[in-house]
Order: structure tokens, then sequence, then C-alpha cells
């Protein structure tokens, strides 16, 4: 057992998983799906993520990664799992099929967490600071203008998709990047330059892809930014001039996402029309007459389209399962939801979307709900909290509520934590940030 489990957590494997993790950091979806043997890389981490899963929850060994967090995780784990096997069982789903697998990748994806726990914990010296500030505004720019037209021929060959980062995945690498450089330079002036600069570019980026990541991240700054204070002196020249350059980078950045030019001269016209426009694109209700939120004929509406189409959306998913008895065991992982199989073109926006491949309900608890019942959902919520509370922690409470709270927010409103590599992400850092022993 010993040498499994020296084989599993092996430095290969991590360091494997790591240059995995930095590409799909890099490039997102795009490199999850490219084929290898005819199985794409995201379907060879989720089945690994259910090996490591079962494995670290059943077998003992030495320096399991689940000895250092709330006991009460492992018990929920457990539950989690026998609630799996139950949902499945009640469900027909079948053993055999990858599609059962597909849609209970919510519960094996927390294996990640595991191996961020016991890999090396991840603090940059300035160099690679520097690296990955390159690959920061890397990302920026192709977010807005796209891959060399070479590039994207290279993914369509070898991948299923070409997508350029979507507003959770831009969020997810915002969060990750700002954190990371701020315990590297342990929140002093180096970091907060980096913090101030960095989130002037994204911040009008993340507004213009989505109001939620806007949202997660505007609170993750706000606290990453009070964390600087500490040294961080107003009046001194350096700060000034920061800022000075930090609100000139936002101006731009917010123009630069809406027009894709960089403007020849900043002056007070386009600042207002860059702000107002950018505004008013993202905060403007379709029906103007409503409130963002109504009540009618006993339903919950919005006059924001987007959140109106998913609180449809969410509450005839609900309704379903209520119909079916199926509130507290869930619809199983045999098929996708009714609300995409029956015809809901009335509703404006077809919600298998464009290419019809769509079968997120966009919410990741709504998800765990339909699929595993309230009971699963309960068990998932009391990991959750008991993760919050395992000692020891490498940096505070605080840093690690927001931290999970940030990523939640932004799962609330989007199909992330169903991709391979948003999950895959969040757990990695989520155990290496904060649930691993600092090693010098």
């Amino acid at each position: 057992m010993k040498k499994i489990s020296q084989m599993i957590y092996s430095e290969f494997i991590k360091s494997t998983f790591f240059i995995l993790l930095l590409l799909s950091f890099i490039f997102s979806r795009s490199f999850l799906g490219v084929y290898i043997f005819g199985f794409r890389i995201g379907e060879y981490l989720m089945a690994f993520a259910l090996v490591l899963f079962i494995f670290t929850l059943f077998y003992k060994f030495e320096n399991n990664p689940l000895n250092l967090l709330n006991s009460n995780v492992k018990l929920g784990l457990t539950f989690l799992f026998l609630l799996f096997v139950l949902t499945f069982v009640n469900s027909n789903s079948q053993l055999f099929d990858p599609y059962s697998y597909k849609t209970s990748t919510y519960i094996w994806s927390i294996s990640f967490l595991f191996l961020g726990m016991s890999s090396k914990e991840i603090k940059l010296d300035k160099l690679r600071i520097k690296i990955l500030q390159l690959l920061i505004i890397f990302v920026y720019v192709t977010s807005i203008y796209g891959y060399p037209e070479g590039l994207i021929d290279l993914i369509l060959q070898i991948s299923d998709k070409y997508e350029l980062h979507k507003g959770s995945d831009l969020a997810l690498f915002y969060i990750i990047c700002i954190v990371l450089i701020n315990r590297s330079f342990n929140y002093t002036f180096e970091g907060f330059k980096y913090l101030c600069i960095n989130s002037s570019l994204f911040l009008p980026l993340l507004l213009f892809k989505s109001r939620s990541a806007f949202i997660a991240c505007f609170i993750l700054f706000i606290f990453e930014f009070y964390k600087c204070l500490k040294d961080l002196n107003f009046l001194k020249k350096q700060t000034l001039i920061l800022f000075a350059t930090s609100i000139c980078l936002l101006t731009i950045s917010t123009y630069l996402t809406q027009n894709k030019v960089i403007p020849e001269e900043i002056n007070i016209d386009l600042i207002s029309d860059s702000y107002s426009s950018l505004s008013e694109y993202r905060l403007k209700h379709y029906q103007q007459d409503y409130p963002l939120f109504y009540y009618e004929d006993g339903r919950v509406f919005s006059g924001d389209g987007n959140l109106n189409w998913r609180l449809i959306m969410w509450q005839d998913a609900i309704d379903d399962n209520i119909g079916e008895n199926k509130l507290l065991v869930g619809v199983g992982y045999k098929e996708m939801f009714n609300i995409f199989q029956v015809d809901n073109t009335g509703y404006g926006n077809d919600r298998r979307g464009i290419d019809k491949l769509n079968e997120q309900v966009h919410n990741y608890f709504l998800t765990v709900l339909l699929r595993g019942g309230l009971f699963q959902l309960i068990i998932l919520l009391f990991i959750f909290y008991n993760i919050l509370n395992t000692k020891p922690i490498n940096g505070s409470k605080a840093s690690l509520g927001v931290f999970m709270f940030a990523v939640f927010f932004i799962s609330s409103f989007d199909s992330s934590m169903e991709n391979s590599h948003f999950p895959l992400l969040f757990y990695y850092f989520l155990g290496n940030f904060y649930l691993v022993k600092e090693r010098t």
C-alpha cells in the first residue's frame, strides 16, 4: 500500500499534473479538449481524479493529506461517496457509461485538493513573478484580440473546441495570480504594485465579460488591498505615481475592452464615454419598466435578460425534480436534465445554446441538488464548512473564506464547476495556498 501511495503521489505525477495545470491555466478549455488516443485531456484528468478520490478516502497510508484536514471533512466525503452510490443505483445509471462519471465530476474534482495539499507550497521569486506577469499580459491581450490564426488552426486540429477564456475563467485566473503574487511578496508594497496594475487591466475586462465574475473579483481586490495597507504610505511619491498609472490603465482597459483599439489620446470625453458605455452595456435592463427582481404568478422574474434566463431555467428544473419526487435523492447521472430535453425555444433563447451542446443549469449548487438531491447538497456544504475551519491553515481564515466565496459566487451563475479545468485549478490552489503546512 505504501508503494501504491508513493506512486500516486509521486513527484513525477505531481510535476506532470502541474504542467497540465499550467497549460490549462493559460489556454483554458481549448487545452483540456486536446485528444490523445481518442480521449480528451480533461477526461483523463477526471478519470485520475476519480481514482485519487477513492484511493485517498478509503486507503490508509502515511502522509495522507486527509490527515491534515478537519476530521469532519473525511466523514463528509465518505457520506458523499455513499450517497453517490445510492443515487447511482436508484437512478439506474450505467456503470460503464462515461456519461455517468461526466455528470458526477462535482464529486471527483474535490480530489485535486489533495494533490494541491501534498505538493510543495508555491511561492515565487522575483524572476518567476515577472514570467507570470508576461502570462497575465498574454491572457489579457488574447482575451480581447484572440489567438493568432496559426495557433487557432493548430488548436482546431488537435482539440475539440477553440474557446478563449470565458468570464469565469478570467476571474479564476485573476484571483489565483493576485493571491499568489501577494503571498510571494508577503503583502508588501512590491506585491501591491502588481495588485493595482493587474486589477486596472482586468476589472474592466471582467465587467465586460461577466458581472458575477466582476463582483467576485472586486470583492477579492478590496480584501487584498486592505491586507496591503500595513506596508502602504499614501503620501509617498511612489504610491501617488502608482495610483495615477493605475487610473490611466483602468481607463485605457475600459476603452480597449469595448473598441479593441488603443486610443490616440486620453481626454475627458473619452474617459466619460468609456465608463458610461461600459456601465450601460452591463447594468442596463432589457426591460426598463421592470425591476431587477419581481414576483408574478407564483414565479420570480428579472428585468435583466441574462438573469431572467437563469431564473426561469432554475425554477423549471426544481419543479421537475419536485414533480418526479426527486428533490431529496436527485435524478442521478444517467441523462441530461429534463429541461434540456423538452422544447424551450419559447423563452427567447434555446437553453441548449447556439451549438446545441449546453446541458448545464449555470449554478453549481443547483447542479448538486438536481443530480444528487438535497442530502448530497447538505453534505457538500458540510464539507466546505469544515474545510474553512481546518487547522493548520497557511494564512488566515478570512483569506481562505474570501477565496472560496469568490469562486462559489462565480459558479452560482455559471457552469464553470462542471468543466474540468475550472475545478482543477480551484481545488489545487485552494489546497496549496491554505491547507498545506508551510515548507521551507
